[in-house]
């Protein structure tokens, strides 16, 4: 194997590796979310908490499955680019923000790696990584 692929190969971990503690933690931070005290419940936790669970699921299931249902690229195809990938870590980020220091430092890590996610769209030579399959191989045989 030539250097540079071992080196791609290596990045790809890395990346697959990140792409699934991104997942967990915005799960994690929406349960959190969901969990407050009885006398301060607000539907927004509940949104809020239920639609970080469901993207941070959802995360963590490209990474660990080749083959997708073909909804999945119809509905949410953005999540196979860097951009696409970038922006909703972006959004997640900043959705996870909060008061405290276990609110804010999960949440500032989410949405810087979603800003380098979205400069590395532009560095040429970055090919897909992890669950960022061609989602034209992703589907034979599925349909």
């Amino acid at each position: 194997m030539s250097s540079m692929k071992r080196l791609f190969h290596q990045f790809s971990h890395i990346f697959r590796l990140l792409n699934v503690l991104i997942g967990l933690s915005i799960a994690v931070e929406g349960c959190f979310a969901i969990y407050t005290p009885p006398m301060s419940f607000r539907p927004r936790h509940l949104i809020v908490g239920l639609a970080n669970i469901l993207f941070g699921a959802l995360l963590v299931f490209l990474e660990f499955k080749k083959r997708h249902p073909k909804q999945i690229a119809q509905y949410a195809g953005f999540l196979y680019t860097f951009t696409g990938r970038g922006l909703v870590y972006l959004f997640m980020g900043a959705n996870i923000n909060g008061n405290t220091w276990v609110w804010w430092t999960p949440g500032a890590v989410v949405t810087y790696l979603g800003g380098a996610y979205v400069l590395l769209a532009w560095v040429p030579g970055v090919r897909r990584v992890g669950g960022m399959w061609d989602p034209a191989e992703m589907f034979e045989g599925l349909v």
